[in-house]
């Protein structure tokens, strides 16, 4: 395994400084706003599945780098030929790294979007999908629950997305 510039034991929360310059102001009780809570998370992330299976992979200090598998390189000649790109790809631009090890499986009837549509979405979006439905199952709500009631999903994705994923 390829060792990274980041290494888990640089991981230190005990000493946190605040170096940031910033002055944050508390405020208590400001009239008109409510409280937020978080009831469910859900997260994929390198070779895990769930956040469950991260947390256990950070407890045991191991690091998800790997490089790509074979079947995924053929999901990306797939799915940039669907998108136009010029092909063949070079070797050196499947890069190793924390990459997601299966992305083709999504269940579009479940979300009401049909085959052809699934088949064109980044698939960023299909794992937004399943990942903001799996929070809302880790909240313990249903499709039944939540219909018809003002639910609200906040969600963070990366960023750094391209012929790489």
């Amino acid at each position: 395994m390829k060792s990274s510039i980041f290494n888990l034991a640089d991981l230190s929360l005990d000493k946190l400084s605040d170096d940031s310059g910033i002055n944050i102001k508390k405020k208590k009780n400001v009239k008109g706003l409510s409280h937020v809570a978080i009831i469910g998370m859900s997260g994929k992330v390198g070779l895990t599945e769930n956040l469950e299976e991260f947390w256990e992979m950070l407890l045991q200090e191991k690091e998800g780098y790997a490089t790509i598998s074979e079947q995924r390189r053929r999901e990306i000649t797939e799915y940039l030929k669907c998108r136009g790109a010029d092909l063949p790809i070079s070797e050196d631009r499947y890069i190793s790294g924390t990459h997601l090890p299966e992305i083709a499986d999504f269940d579009h009837k479940f979300f009401s979007i049909s085959l052809q549509e699934a088949k064109g979405m980044d698939p960023n979006q299909r794992i937004f999908l399943e990942t903001a439905w799996e929070a809302l199952e880790d909240a313990g709500y249903s499709s039944e629950t939540i219909k018809d009631n003002d639910v609200g999903v906040f969600a963070g994705v990366s960023s750094d997305f391209g012929v790489t994923y």
